[in-house]
């Protein structure tokens, strides 16, 4: 087998954004069209270059480089030959606002080059033949246009093309080699434990079976079983045999992408050749933006000045590392000086490997278009894919209110040239304010339309910023200390995307809260949209421990009419032995919400019981924050010679890693509250025996506002139990992936004890998991009682 490459296809987009880019990194406009906005200009322009103009005219050719035959292929946007028989090869870019104000970019003049190339190498041009390069910016807003063109010869066009193949191919054989070790050691490759679990082999021959069949497939599978690896083996197995060219690894949160990491860790240790990238939100990982460095304006940002002429060398070296996870990803930048998220997606195409945030594949708003070439050689593994409604509705959702608007205000003060912005944004005010009825508070359903007039005015402040920052060269994305232009106006622009996406399951309403008014367009069902990005790859395999019941996960993902052919679900059971787990309902304290106070005592009392009972360390969910500070002095007074450690509203990350260092590392007598659907209730991994027990108070559900109503009707209406699909199953999933906190290995012993009388009910007994093997006590005698059996008798 070898690693030489003799044959490559890739589109002229592709080529001129790996070879052509030079100079400065320069961030996306704060205030640009959406995708649908720019598709409408190129239909604009259409009308406006009649025949002879070709418009997307698709021009393919071959060149020989290398060793290397690369097959380029585009659509340019206009071409046509003038009266005097010379042909004119013209790209667009639209703006909104004056298109005279910026010049048009590198990439769109280095496109617009290749074409001409290409096409005067479809027509059998003379090479001393002169074709006409356009670039063309077109204001979206009053259809202005902005020219400029230059005058090639084809053999002018031709050196300048083989440059850029030259430099791509090189680069190209250098993948090929790092692929092939890939493949190699993915064939070679050993499951990286000595014996498999329970149905762990047979289940990893189904993952695998349905990726070669090209089928999704949905893995329930007890937290602690191995479902992870049941799914990574057979994903690289499939890299191996070739039937697909890159994995990639989704997680609703980031404890899930070390969850991952941890695992392909292991098959790396084991031989399996690095080759991964993980991608990480720029806020977190770049040095401009992180708490530790101070704020900088982007474009003044020293990693992106020059970045894409230090990128050449980065680029090299990290593909010699192979293993790119942040931590590396961020060493590398530091070493070259350049943007660690931006390398990380330059990365991102060559390697087998990746790990990112659900958004990255799903959200309409940061999708990457990286995604958007050869998905049909791409596994997508969706982990904790029972998240993925909820996060599907909420990508699909957005909402604008005076506080966002003030936030607008705030980043534009003091700067100069900014009254027009300022008068487009008390416009935006003046919209929004006008939704609200008069002098009255609360949620109010809007009709079934996104609101035009508001939607008309935004369109025309991000058209008025954009304008004034290519008018005002000092014009950068941070203008007062603290409040970034660009972070401000993002909720604006996700307003207008959903409005551009609205359908019939979306819904709107006005909020009024002490004067602050919100508009919020919201989702109440993703399904379809979420099925047609699952739809673009080989195939989904999506695992959770969390899936039942399974019809209203079908639903949600948009996938309630596939058949067998076209999707598997495969349910695997417990490993580990079903008495070395303790689940107990206690219904004798009433934790609903009218009843809490009065509880509260007897409530810590429970509490207090269980955690006294067997020892240990524990974890207390609570439905809210407000409910765990409630109980937190309490539980102090009632445990003192515990240790208690509270998770609290603002957590971050670190403050998340500290609180499970501290929970692995005490030796007893610990007690962490937290909060039910929580960071700390959900794809972490604790070691085994670590946690002695888990105590979940209440069941999950949220709050009965005006959308938990709405779609509670909206799924009605379509035949289904409208409450449970609006309030029991969402809060059951939270229980259960916070009782999923336990049995971690075949030796670990816990409990669980479930407080509410919520549970007693049919609703609830039947959806709890069989391997929990629930028992109701009556009172807190017989709690102690059951408690005192499962940890002392032998």
């Amino acid at each position: 087998m070898s690693g030489r490459l003799d044959h490559y296809s890739v589109s002229v987009g592709e080529l001129v954004a790996f070879a052509a880019a030079s100079g400065d990194l320069r961030p996306a406009t704060v205030a640009g069209p959406t995708a649908q906005q720019g598709m409408a200009g190129h239909k604009r322009l259409r009308q406006l270059r009649p025949p002879p103009w070709q418009a997307e005219r698709t021009l393919r050719g071959q060149l020989l480089i290398e060793g290397i035959t690369l097959e380029l292929a585009g659509r340019a946007d206009f071409v046509r030959q003038d009266e005097s028989g010379q042909w004119r090869v013209e790209e667009l870019k639209t703006c909104l606002g004056d298109p005279h104000r910026q010049p048009p970019g590198t990439l769109h003049w280095a496109q617009a080059k290749v074409y001409g190339y290409l096409l005067g190498q479809e027509l059998a041009l003379a090479d001393t033949s002169a074709i006409t390069i356009q670039v063309t910016r077109m204001d979206l807003l009053t259809g202005a246009l902005a020219c400029q063109s230059e005058v090639l010869s084809l053999a002018d066009l031709g050196r300048y093309t083989e440059l850029l193949v030259a430099s791509y191919c090189r680069w190209l054989q250098r993948v090929a080699e790092r692929h092939l070790a890939v493949v190699v050691s993915s064939q070679a490759l050993d499951f990286p434990f000595a014996n498999y679990r329970p149905q762990q082999l047979a289940a990893a021959r189904h993952v695998y079976r349905c990726v070669r069949e090209s089928t999704h497939l949905l893995v329930t599978a007890p937290t602690g079983s191995g479902k992870t690896m049941t799914v990574l083996f057979p994903a690289a197995k499939s890299l191996g045999n070739s039937l697909v060219k890159q994995v990639v690894a989704l997680s609703a949160k980031g404890s899930g992408q070390q969850v991952l990491l941890s695992a392909l860790a292991v098959l790396r240790g084991v031989g399996l050749a690095p080759s991964l990238v993980q991608l990480t939100a720029k806020a977190k990982l770049c040095p401009c933006r992180v708490a530790s460095a101070p704020p900088d304006e982007e474009e003044n940002c020293p990693r992106c000045i020059g970045f894409y002429d230090r990128l050449p060398a980065a680029r090299d070296e990290a593909l010699a590392v192979g293993w790119l996870d942040s931590p590396t990803i961020s060493a590398i930048a530091e070493r070259h000086q350049i943007c660690p998220f931006e390398l990380a997606l330059q990365m991102l195409p060559w390697m087998a490997w990746v790990v990112c945030d659900l958004n990255y594949w799903y959200d309409p708003m940061v999708r990457l278009s990286l995604f958007d070439q050869d998905n049909n050689q791409r596994l997508l593994l969706v982990d904790e894919v029972h998240n993925l409604p909820e996060r599907g509705r909420a990508m699909l959702s957005a909402e604008v209110s005076t506080q966002q608007l003030t936030q607008v205000e705030m980043a534009l003060a003091g700067a100069t040239g900014v009254k027009a912005c300022l008068r487009s944004l008390r416009q935006c005010q003046q919209a929004l304010r006008a939704l609200a009825p008069a002098k009255l508070e609360g949620d109010y359903p809007l009709p079934q339309k996104p609101p035009e007039r508001l939607l008309e005015k935004l369109t025309a402040l991000l058209a008025a910023v954009e304008q004034w920052r290519a008018t005002e060269p000092a014009a950068g994305g941070l203008l007062v200390p603290g409040v970034d232009l660009g972070l401000a106006l993002q909720p604006l622009r996700r307003f207008l995307l959903v409005a551009e996406l609205y359908g019939d399951s979306h819904f709107s309403q006005v909020t009024v809260t002490g004067g602050a008014v919100v508009c919020l367009l919201w989702s109440a069902d993703a399904g379809s949209y979420l099925a047609a990005r699952a739809a673009e790859v080989r195939a989904l395999v999506g695992f959770s421990a969390t899936l039942s019941p399974l019809p209203y996960y079908l639903d949600n993902l948009g996938w309630a009419g596939l058949d067998e052919q076209q999707l598997h679900h495969l349910p695997l059971a417990s490993a580990f032995p079903e008495r070395n787990r303790l689940t107990l309902i206690a219904p004798f304290v009433d934790t609903r919400w009218r009843a809490r106070a009065a509880s509260l005592p007897a409530l810590v009392a429970l509490i207090a019981k269980v955690c006294r009972a067997g020892g240990g360390n524990y974890l207390l969910f609570m439905p809210s924050f407000a409910y765990l500070a409630s109980v937190a002095e309490p539980l102090a007074e009632a445990l003192p010679e515990w240790r208690l450690l509270q998770q609290t509203a603002d957590s971050d990350p670190a403050q998340k890693e500290a609180l499970l260092a501290a929970l692995t590392t005490a030796e007893g007598k610990t007690l962490v509250l937290a909060v039910l659907g929580g960071v700390l209730a959900e794809a972490v991994d604790l070691p085994g025996g670590v946690l002695q027990g888990v105590i979940v108070v209440g069941t999950g559900m949220g709050q009965p506002d005006l959308a938990a109503k709405t779609l509670q009707a909206y799924w009605q209406q379509r035949q289904r139990d409208g409450y449970s699909y609006s309030f029991r199953i969402p809060g059951l999933a939270k229980v259960l992936q916070a009782g999923g906190r336990v049995i971690r290995s075949e030796t670990d012993r816990a409990a669980v004890v479930l407080i509410d009388p919520r549970y007693t009910t049919p609703a609830y007994q039947g959806s709890l998991p069989g391997h929990w093997q629930p028992q109701v006590v009556a009172d807190e005698q017989a709690l102690a009682l059951a408690l005192n059996r499962f940890w002392w008798a032998d």
